[in-house]
């Protein structure tokens, strides 16, 4: 006899219509993961009205994916995939995106962290969170001086 009587549970059927949709737009959409504020920065923009304006909390930074192509960055999400996919949807290509986080009430040669999950690329040479190649990390730095003010 089977514990579950041949009721369906949630999660079976949660599981049921992932395959039948078979895409993971069905995980962030039926989680509702993105933020409403997450924002693309093409043009200067005052980080402290960034921080003070943002929706997710963290304590004390902010996260972010940055194009080293187009110079842009993405701003304000949960998760650096959040931004990742909201970058990709208007046109980045995933290999110019790095995840960062920035630290808006430290000094500026201080304030970005350059982990996230997004970094591990074994195929562009990254195998940990944090970006291993320092031209990368200058190019994310520059975007992120030039956009951060």
């Amino acid at each position: 006899m089977k514990a579950n009587s041949g009721s369906s549970s949630f999660g079976q059927n949660f599981r049921e219509g992932l395959l039948q949709t078979n895409s993971i737009d069905s995980i962030f959409t039926i989680f509702g993961i993105y933020s409403k504020y997450m924002q693309i920065i093409a043009k200067p923009t005052l980080l402290v009205q960034l921080w003070e304006s943002r929706e997710i909390d963290f304590v004390e930074m902010m996260k972010i994916v940055v194009d080293i192509q187009q110079e842009i960055l993405a701003i304000d999400g949960d998760m650096h995939a959040d931004l990742e996919k909201l970058m990709l949807e208007n046109g980045s290509h995933q290999q110019d995106l790095w995840g960062a986080n920035v630290y808006p009430m430290k000094d500026t040669c201080d304030r970005i962290e350059f982990t996230s999950f997004i970094n591990i690329r074994p195929s562009q040479g990254n195998r940990n969170m944090e970006v291993q190649n320092d031209g990368i990390k200058s190019l994310i730095r520059s975007v992120v001086d030039k956009l951060l003010v």
